[in-house]
């Protein structure tokens, strides 16, 4: 059989459940062929007279002989390296040796592990030969196999696509899933994801991952709690399971003790606490309850336990029961619809899907959580009540018997939060999945972690998780007489020709032309001061702060992680009264202000314009002499910084810990900002490749500071003037641009030339051997002038001189200077690196270049000279430069928008009558009736 006489084929790998088999058969009539691996569901497309094939049929002959030498070669290797003195060493303790404590364990499981992940590919290898495989979609993304799938697909250009499995909370980066959430997982893995509300899709934007990849659909597996044969009494109910019609009735669900949690220990201690006071409570009650305990349906499955097992545990647990005096208790692990409408009261231990089950079932539900979480998925405000004392498990059990409107606001509650925990709350689920994998699978084009995608059921998130702020400007702070209080943070002085820093000092002055009030802290070394001392200095009608880093006792400064500095910066905001802080850069400073700015309840924006928080390097340069493509692994950073090449030594072993805990850490902290905006799409785009995200996350780009234009050129002669402005270091590219010109003269010996070519060079130097190497250079050059230093006053000047700008870097994202050459209608050349090529048009306003083709750069010089009529071409005014007064009415609108949504339970508003300064303070929250009534302070300017 050929390819093109195949029948495209989905696989549907680990989709367990029986409820998917309306799924199946929607797919199978679209004309896709379903290839089926789990066993359950398989049965029940066998007995509904469905195609499909099975997965092990693929399996190839050869794969018992492949993994059994594979396995003992990576296990030997692994073996072998636990033996390394260096390794044995680094492991060490008081306590005896982490590794040969643990060492044997891990590996008889890591052999288990790498028999099924070779197993899987192997299969999908064969399976991708032999079948269109158009899509997978898996049953969930994270167990070892499912990963395997994941990259296979990744690798062979599949796309994936994930049924969410449980509900999903917000689950902190780094840390396991545990108490408050089921099934919570913050990264996605497949490709996308079809989630079962608009509360799910919040959180998982909100942790990171991109909104592309997400389809609000609702749960297909809950469909059928929707259909006619659902909708039975509560008589019925009871009548099939044989359970007392007078009695009232309370179903306990519990959740399962994963053994494979570190947790453990924690939640059985838990569950059996919270098992018993459940039961003490019931027993203290009139007596006339009957109470229903319904394990979780994995709980035996993931204990590998048989069916004989299984009744020898009930049989101990009703023991148990008796000796401890508890009566009227029924365990029935099946017939879960039956189950949940004979309840009066559903009591589960940890969230649990049994909770929207039960919701959807119109039960009032009862969650006792295994640990304190603030930010419960479940909470009463859907309609769940948490219950994690004795006295009030009572209190609520005792207020939803006896109290009938009591039961009834929980019902309408949970009624009006079903939309957005499943999706419509309309029994639909099957039908939008089932169009969401007939639209991937059909589609041809590369997932949003690769490219660009869309779907039609995509869904903008909502504001739901927004974090009450303090209070701000109700007004558009446009408008003169609502003015705000604004901290910009950044790292270097802002009196330095550099551009972020050039950048945050011209903004101020933009905004205080709106009458704002600016604040500029920046870290500084001052050592004739205390350590983290704040001194505020006044420059040019510039409010700065200088924020004192030096300190003799702690020399050794991070670029991202100083905790010393969190408690000085803590009690600076206390001393203050911003409105909200601008993070221009962080680096160098504590990337944990973030927070601390946070518990102040300050809106935070974070403007990126470069690298720094996925690149130790900052600008995407491989050991800081070329262009790198991104950072791909840890290891590839690593090799990078790590210079002297030696994995074995204590200093490399820290520096792979720092590079893992800094991605970590600044992820963490990157979701924390309430607005970041980045200065191209390309620093977006790669941002989110790289795990930074954020349900803010939009690209602003930069204006310029205007400059006056000269009109007429400030000299006559012939030559084509091409320039360099940049610091004289690596990253400035100047050893590319002297390799250019020493490339295009060498060609142009025996050329007919136009036109002479004049090169001019202006920069700063540190003095170093660079500067002097770029002076020898230029002596064996003709017509190359090195001009010393420039300042942005000398900007008008320089470009009425020169014909062309040359931008040689090897790393940049959205540069300054190029904008403002265009900007005084001098075209330009530059590298196709990064955000580059959003301002060059090649061949348009200037031309682009491979970054660090010295040969196709001087190329461009060789063409300029035997025809510069090519000059004239170009076009550099072809797109108008925005210049900085247009970014801060954008900045501004999202100024009053963020300040305006922190404020939703309560916000402050302020203006000014006569320099007098009007305060009304307004309360939408439920505690405003404990606030006393005299809400309007009146008071001067000066407070």
């Amino acid at each position: 059989m050929t390819k093109t006489d195949r029948k495209n084929s989905i696989l549907f790998f680990d989709v367990s459940k029986t409820e998917y088999l309306p799924l199946i058969h929607s797919v199978s009539e679209s004309g896709f062929v379903p290839i089926i691996n789990n066993t359950p569901l398989r049965k029940e497309i066998d007995a509904a007279n469905i195609f499909f094939k099975k997965w092990e049929s693929y399996k190839p002959s050869y794969i018992s002989s492949l993994v059994n030498r594979e396995v003992v070669r990576i296990a030997e290797g692994f073996a072998s390296s636990l033996k390394h003195p260096e390794v044995q060493r680094v492991f060490a303790s008081s306590a005896g040796n982490f590794l040969s404590e643990t060492g044997g364990p891990f590996a008889e499981r890591l052999v288990k592990t790498l028999s099924e992940e070779i197993h899987t590919i192997e299969i999908l290898h064969s399976l991708c030969q032999s079948e269109n495989l158009k899509l997978i979609v898996l049953g969930c993304d994270n167990s070892n196999m499912e990963r395997a799938v994941v990259l296979f697909a990744r690798k062979t250009g599949i796309p994936t696509l994930q049924l969410a499995h449980g509900i999903n909370g917000k689950v902190p980066k780094g840390e396991i899933a545990s108490g408050g959430r089921a099934a919570g997982m913050h990264t996605l893995y497949s490709d996308y994801a079809a989630v079962f509300g608009q509360r799910t899709f919040d959180d998982m934007v909100e942790m990171g991952n991109d909104a592309r990849r997400l389809f609000v659909t609702g749960c297909p597996f809950w469909d059928y709690l929707y259909s006619s044969e659902a909708q039975i009494s509560s008589e019925e109910a009871r009548r099939r399971l044989n359970l007392p019609l007078d009695k009232k009735i309370v179903v306990v669900c519990a959740s399962y003790a994963d053994g494979a949690s570190p947790f453990f220990p924690a939640i059985s201690h838990k569950l059996f606490q919270q098992h018993q006071m459940i039961l003490e409570t019931v027993n203290r009650l009139d007596g006339n309850i009957q109470v229903i305990l319904r394990p979780h349906p994995h709980e035996l499955q993931r204990a590998t336990t048989s069916i004989s097992v299984a009744q020898q545990v009930d049989e101990l647990y009703h023991d148990w029961i008796k000796r401890n005096g508890y009566n009227q208790i029924r365990v029935i692990r099946d017939r879960k619809i039956e189950v949940l409408k004979a309840a009066d009261i559903v009591v589960t231990f940890g969230s649990s899907s049994i909770i929207p089950e039960a919701m959807i079932l119109q039960q009032p539900v009862i969650m006792m959580p295994w640990f304190h979480d603030p930010d419960y998925f479940f909470d009463e405000k859907v309609g769940v009540l948490i219950v994690e004392e004795d006295v009030k498990l009572q209190e609520t059990i005792e207020d939803l018997f006896c109290k009938p409107q009591f039961s009834a606001d929980i019902i309408r509650r949970q009624q009006k939060a079903l939309p957005e925990i499943n999706h419509k709350n309309d029994g639909r689920a099957t039908e939008r999945v089932a169009a969401l994998i007939i639209d991937l699978a059909t589609k041809s084009e590369t997932p949003p972690n690769r490219a660009k995608a869309s779907s039609p059921i995509f869904q903008e998130p909502s504001a739901r998780h927004r974090r009450v702020r303090k209070p701000g400007s109700s007004e558009t702070p446009n408008d003169k007489n609502h003015r705000l209080k604004i901290l910009q943070i950044v790292h270097d002085s802002p009196f330095s020709y550099s551009g972020t820093e050039l950048y945050t000092i011209n903004l101020s002055k933009e905004l205080q032309k709106s009458s704002h009030e600016v604040t500029i802290l920046y870290p500084a070394v001052l050592q004739d001061k205390e350590p983290h001392y704040f001194e505020t200095i006044h420059h040019k009608g510039q409010n700065v702060v200088q924020f004192n880093i030096y300190d003799k006792d702690a020399p050794v400064r991070s670029d991202f992680y100083n905790p010393s500095f969190d408690e000085p910066f803590q009690n600076y905001l206390s001393s203050q009264d911003f409105d909200l802080v601008h993070f221009q850069h962080l680096y160098g400073l504590s990337a944990n202000w973030v927070s601390i700015a946070n518990s102040f309840g300050l809106p935070v924006f974070l403007k990126i314009d470069d690298m720094f928080f996925y690149c130790r390097q900052i600008h995407l340069t491989e050991n800081g002499k070329t262009y790198c493509s991104g950072p791909e692994s840890i290891d590839k950073c690593f090799n990078c910084l790590n210079s002297k090449n030696n994995k074995m030594t204590d200093e490399a072993t820290k520096l792979h810990e720092y590079l893992t805990f800094r991605k970590e850490f600044l992820q963490k902290i990157f979701q924390q900002v309430d607005f970041v905006h980045s200065t191209s799409h390309f620093l977006k785009r790669t941002s989110i490749e790289n795990g930074f995200n954020n349900s803010e996350f939009h690209v602003i780009p930069t204006g310029i500071s205007p400059f006056k234009v000269l009109k007429e050129k400030a000299r006559e002669d012939e030559a084509i003037r091409i320039a360099f402005l940049g610091d004289i270091d690596a990253r400035k590219g100047i050893q590319d641009f002297l390799a250019a010109i020493e490339g295009y003269q060498q060609k142009s010996i025996g050329h007919k030339q136009k036109t002479n070519l004049e090169f001019v060079i202006y920069g700063h130097h540190s003095n170093n051997d660079l500067y002097h190497d770029m002076l020898t250079r230029i002596k064996n050059l003709k017509n190359v002038e090195y001009k010393g230093p420039f300042s942005p006053e000398d900007r008008s000047r320089i470009f009425s001189e020169i014909d062309l700008f040359v931008m040689s870097s090897i790393g940049e994202n959205y540069p300054f200077i190029l904008r403002e050459a265009l900007f005084a209608n001098v075209p330009v050349v530059a590298p196709e690196i990064a955000g580059v090529p959003e301002i060059v048009e090649n061949g348009g306003n200037g031309f682009l270049y491979p970054p660090g083709d010295v040969q196709a750069l001087g190329s461009i010089f060789l063409k300029l000279a035997k025809n510069p009529d090519i000059l004239k071409e170009l076009d550099p005014a072809s797109d108008e430069v925005k210049l900085i007064a247009t970014e801060v009415k954008e900045l501004e609108k999202e100024y009053s928008r963020v300040i305006l949504s922190s404020c939703s339970q309560g916000c402050i508003i302020w203006f000014y009558i006569d320099h007098v300064k009007i305060t009304i303070l307004l309360f939408t929250s439920p505690l405003s009736k404990y606030i006393n009534s005299d809400r309007i302070r009146i008071e001067d300017e000066t407070g």
